[in-house]
């Protein structure tokens, strides 16, 4: 992937790996909520212990997010894997990627 942004160029070149970045990032986010979301929702109750913690992944979880794939030597890919079984909005998920990928392409 570098090589391939390297051959077109400073700006075209971390445009395409920053491109890759977060397709790569929203892909895993994506299969793993489609296969383990709901499997997760099986097996833990939500609706009494663990609703406090719920309620604060909802309200903080991104910022959080934000702050640990900012980290130096956080592992992107891990953190874009387990995202996807936490009540983390899409939306939210996506703007972190973009934001936190600047640095790394």
């Amino acid at each position: 992937m570098v090589e391939m942004g390297a051959s077109q160029g400073l700006i075209i070149g971390t445009l395409l790996n920053w491109l890759a970045l977060v397709l790569g990032a929203q892909t895993a986010y994506e299969t793993t909520r489609l296969l383990f979301y709901r499997l997760d929702k099986r097996f833990i109750d939500f609706e009494t212990y663990h609703m406090k913690w719920t309620n604060m992944l909802v309200a903080r979880g991104n910022f959080g997010l934000f702050l640990a794939r900012l980290v130096p030597f956080s592992p992107n890919d891990v953190l874009s894997l387990t995202s996807g079984t936490i009540p983390l909005r899409r939306f939210g998920f996506v703007l972190v990627s973009i934001s936190t990928a600047l640095p790394y392409s």
